[in-house]
This record gives C-alpha cells, sequence and structure tokens, in this order.
C-alpha cells in the first residue's frame, strides 16, 4: 500500500484542477511533508505558495480555495480536518 503523502498529492493535484480552470499540476511536483511543529497538524504541503507566483494571487486566497475543494471531496476517514498555516503572517 503507498503511503498517505501519494495519496494527498493526488488529491490536491485534483483540487488544483478543479478550483483554477483545469490548472494541472503532476502529483510528483507536489511537496507534502510532516511539519516541524506538531500544532501545524500530521501534513503540510505549500502549494498555495508555488500557486501564488504562477497565478499572481494571493496564497492566502489561494489556500482558501484548495481547503474549500478538499473539504467537500475528501473522505472524512482519510482526512479529519484541513486548516491553513501561515507563518509569519
Amino acid at each position: 500500500s503507498e503511503p498517505i503523502s501519494y495519496h494527498l498529492k493526488d488529491l490536491i493535484a485534483k483540487a488544483v484542477s478543479e478550483s483554477f480552470d483545469g490548472l494541472e499540476i503532476s502529483p510528483e511536483a507536489i511537496s507534502v511533508e510532516h511539519p516541524t511543529v506538531e500544532d501545524f497538524g500530521d501534513y503540510s504541503t505549500n502549494m498555495p505558495l508555488v500557486l501564488a507566483k504562477q497565478l499572481n494571487e494571493n496564497p492566502r486566497k489561494i489556500a482558501e480555495k484548495l481547503v474549500e475543494n478538499l473539504a467537500q471531496n475528501v473522505s472524512k476517514d482519510l482526512v479529519s480536518k484541513i486548516d491553513i498555516f501561515c507563518q509569519g503572517v
């Protein structure tokens, strides 16, 4: 069985496509890692920061769109909670 991070990358890639007019991001290009700060959850991604440069949009707004999509499309058995953490903001 593949690690959960592979499934999360697929889900994030799908959320990017659905949230941003079919923008294609390869799951392999998505960074999913364990945060060094325990309060930041089990997994994190910098995808909103990466997309902010491409889309010339605020990373917080991008994160909100992705969270909205993921909350609707991800099984609660796989992901119990999705939050946005902005360091230094």
